[in-house]
């Protein structure tokens, strides 16, 4: 598209334009109420681990030369659990996570079904990651924080919306691939063929993509 065919205007997409998330009822909704005392307030690798695994994720410890960080999975997709930002007084804590999931891109990923998804749904970003010259990775994350302090419930609640919002994610990527390369397998039209491939990235070192 020239230049001269942009519009300088910007039009912003209204609340009927966005598509409501659906999430399951919380497994945990019948607990009693938390006092102050019970809130979670920062976070560590252990704490996060043992969270996960209470709702039923098996859950590994994955070390880098950046930081140590948990990797799960559901459904059959992989996804990693990253420490955000730390506590001054105490190195191995933090205050929020990110929940994200990589999938290997083979040639260019349209950044208009990126921008779809964005602009439909209100939680889980999607964006492309470049990490080296010729080699894309579509991301997908959801940032969680307990600043202030949220009870267990809430943080169970949260990672139950990332379960959801993965399944939720996964048919919707078929569906837009299948569009601009049906049978994922021949054509490769300017587009992208979602796979497995190397994932050595800004957004996340070391980790394995997923192969769609």
């Amino acid at each position: 598209m020239s230049d001269s065919n942009i519009e300088s205007t910007v039009t912003i997409a209204s609340q009927k334009d966005i598509t409501p998330e659906v999430w399951p009822a919380s497994r945990h909704s019948n607990e009693s109420g938390s006092t102050r005392s019970d809130l979670i307030t920062t976070l560590s690798i252990d704490s996060l681990r043992d969270a996960l695994q209470t709702v039923g994720y098996r859950v590994e410890s994955v070390v880098n030369e950046r930081m140590t960080y948990l990797r799960s999975a559901t459904g059959g997709m992989p996804f990693d659990i990253r420490p955000g930002n730390g506590v001054g007084t105490a190195p191995d804590q933090f205050v929020d996570v990110a929940f994200v999931a990589l999938f290997a891109v083979r040639g260019t990923f349209s950044l208009e079904i990126v921008n779809e998804w964005n602009r439909s749904r209100r939680f889980g970003r999607l964006f492309v990651d470049r990490a080296t010259q010729g080699q894309e990775v579509l991301v997908f994350a959801l940032d969680v924080s307990v600043a202030g302090g949220v009870t267990p419930i809430h943080f169970r609640s949260q990672i139950e919306v990332w379960d959801s919002l993965v399944q939720q994610f996964v048919s919707w990527l078929r569906v837009e691939v299948s569009k601009i390369a049906p049978g994922f397998g021949g054509a490769d039209a300017s587009s992208a063929k979602v796979g497995e491939g190397p994932a050595k990235d800004s957004a996340a070192a070391n980790t394995p993509p997923m192969s769609i």
